[in-house]
């Protein structure tokens, strides 16, 4: 059954909302504390958790978190406004689960407020999450600052961008684990919609919602300065990467990352699993003062065993040069065949670029 969600507080009301479940709950908790940390009294923070089996125990202690008189805090079932969409309409690979597409459905859910922040909780506040509410973003869709990965200047990607993802402009593909939505404006566009059918057309996208919302809403979005969603691991996954993007783009990272209003803990290495990455500090000085301090230590201290998918990949590394020679075999087979000996050589040129994409990949996160 649909519940009708309305604003918690009559004045100065600040949307935020996530999404998290059980396993996730410590990370999220010390996400909520640096929000709370840099929250001013002069405002009322409305927090609301799209939430998968999340323990009553934990439940608890979050909504605990959140006493002020100026903050409230509401676990939202989101399993109703899926209902009519089957699940094969969602794709689903590696770690990403339907969740990943939770934010498709945030106008059906806040159809009463006017303007939602939805923020991914691997982040870190160091700034008032009220300041980006208030930002005037006119008749766009959504407020999103530009990715720190420079897509333009590959050209494989902007190709995807342009012909796949029919943007207009591959520079202006956006991070979207920081959205400023534009309520009104999204249910008059019919974003759920237009996103399930994207989805739909994109089929395999690169970076799943991501792609699709960049495709939605081309044109349409405001451009949120990058200290709203600072990613932190170019530096250390993307060797070199001064030398790949443009003196102004760097500049403007290097800008954003010395003072930034959120940190974004993007990619696979995590400041739970890497602490003494520059900015893992960040995290931990809110980790200390949030209840789940001692988890997030136990997270740390757990030694992490490599995952069946990590241990497939380890192997693969060993035949990557087997695999580009054979790559190259069967993308000559299928320019000399004709028919279906084409057609076979094409998919097996296709799977094995898709193995060399992912070793790749892989070998980013190491």
């Amino acid at each position: 059954m649909l519940t009708e969600l309305y604003p918690t507080f009559k004045k100065n009301n600040i949307a935020v909302v996530f999404s998290i479940t059980d396993n996730y709950v410590p990370i999220f908790g010390t996400c909520l504390q640096s929000l709370i940390s840099n929250s001013s009294s002069h405002n009322n923070y409305d927090i609301y958790v799209f939430a998968e089996n999340i323990s009553e125990n934990n439940q608890m202690r979050l909504k605990l978190m959140c006493s002020q008189k100026n903050f409230s805090l509401t676990f939202i079932d989101i399993k109703p406004y899926l209902s009519k969409y089957p699940r094969s309409d969602f794709y689903l690979s590696e770690h990403i689960t339907i969740a990943a597409y939770y934010r498709f459905f945030i106008p059906l859910v806040f159809k009463n407020f006017e303007k939602v922040v939805y923020s991914d909780s691997d982040v870190i506040y160091e700034n008032d999450v009220a300041l980006l509410y208030k930002q005037n973003i006119g008749d766009c869709i959504i407020g999103a600052a530009l990715s720190g990965w420079p897509y333009a200047m590959n050209d494989k990607f902007k190709h995807y961008a342009l012909d796949i993802l029919k943007m207009t402009d591959a520079s202006k593909y956006i991070q979207d684990g920081i959205l400023l939505c534009n309520i009104k404006r999204m249910i008059a566009y019919d974003f759920t919609n237009k996103c399930i059918k994207a989805l739909k057309r994109i089929k395999t996208p690169r970076t799943w919602d991501q792609c699709v919302i960049n495709s939605v809403c081309d044109g349409q979005i405001y451009f949120l300065d990058r200290k709203w969603n600072v990613e932190w691991h170019y530096p250390f996954c993307h060797p070199n990467y001064e030398q790949k993007v443009s003196q102004r783009i760097y500049d403007d990272y290097l800008a954003a990352r010395a003072k930034p209003n959120i940190i974004h803990y993007a990619s696979a290495i995590k400041p739970w699993n890497a602490p003494e990455r520059d900015l893992a500090s960040n995290f931990w000085k809110y980790a200390r003062i949030s209840p789940f301090y001692e988890e997030m230590l136990n997270i740390l201290l757990t030694p992490k065993l490599p995952k069946a998918s990590d241990l497939n990949q380890i192997k693969e590394i060993t035949n990557l040069g087997k695999l580009k020679i054979k790559y190259l075999k069967y993308k000559l087979l299928s320019f000399l065949t004709i028919g279906k000996k084409r057609r076979k050589y094409y998919e097996k040129k296709k799977a094995v670029k898709t193995r060399i994409k992912n070793i790749k990949k892989f070998l980013r996160t190491l």
